[in-house]
């Protein structure tokens, strides 16, 4: 179980790198800050319940 959640963390947190190059110059900085809060929001509040 730990080596899996270490597995997906070091995906997750590996290739985040590629959704911020795509976004430069389409999405604002600011908005682009407010998606990846409100998404790691939603799946905390997933994880919660």
């Amino acid at each position: 179980m730990n080596l899996s959640l270490y597995l997906l963390t070091v995906l997750i947190w590996g290739t985040t790198w590629i959704a911020l190059k795509l976004q430069l110059g389409v999405v604002a900085i600011p908005v682009s800050i407010v998606y990846r809060f409100a998404l790691a929001a939603l799946v905390l509040f997933a994880i919660l319940l």
